[in-house]
């Protein structure tokens, strides 16, 4: 289902399950690269796969 080329984690999270989480309950869906929000409501594929491939 996901794909990843290189080291990268990827962690799927219901957000409804983790208290730490459930403060971006309006903003689903969330997308935290490096322990900072990356996208809300909406996440651009092709940007999305642009950031995967800058980090290292």
């Amino acid at each position: 289902m996901y794909e990843l080329k290189n080291e990268t984690e990827l962690k799927v999270t219901d957000i409804e399950s983790d208290k730490d989480l459930s403060k971006y309950k309006l903003k689903i869906p969330v997308l935290i690269i490096d322990n900072k929000m990356y996208a809300k409501y909406s996440v651009d594929k092709e940007k999305l796969m642009r950031k995967l491939k800058n980090i290292s």
